[in-house]
């Protein structure tokens, strides 16, 4: 696979990546990142990095508390020495879970709500959503 070069305003450098804030339960949201080149490979990676968590999960004697996946990505992330932005935006409802009958995971809305309350987000259906906010259908 070639890299493909997209224009953005920020500036990554090789080490820099960025995770949404949203839904990232004490680690890092592990739905996408931008990345720059080498933390894009680390981040392709990621399986690897969870795979290394749970064996040593299983290998210690010691009782360790359970990680989720978004923690496993910021151990592996911050293991190979990235720069991890997570990142704000209001614009966060773009990237809302739509399930094939068009609606919206209800807990993304709730998520949504919580961390962006002048969205006031009110329905799950996608239709209804794109009104609310003024984008159209």
């Amino acid at each position: 696979m070639s890299p493909v070069d997209i224009p953005c305003s920020f500036n990554l450098g090789n080490t820099g990546i960025i995770t949404p804030r949203w839904m990232s339960f004490e680690g890092n949201n592990d739905r996408f990142a931008i990345a720059g080149p080498e933390s894009a490979k680390v981040y392709a990676t990621k399986n690897e990095g969870y795979k290394q968590a749970i064996l040593a999960r299983r290998s210690d004697n010691q009782k360790k508390p359970v990680m989720n996946s978004e923690q496993m990505l910021r151990d592996w992330l911050l293991g190979n020495k990235l720069n991890v932005t997570k990142r704000e935006d209001v614009r966060a409802w773009a990237l809302l879970r739509v399930r094939a009958d068009r609606s919206i995971e209800q807990k993304d809305v709730g998520e949504i709500n919580t961390m962006f309350p002048q969205l006031a987000l009110q329905t799950t259906s996608l239709p209804q959503l794109a009104l609310q906010i003024g984008i159209g259908t």
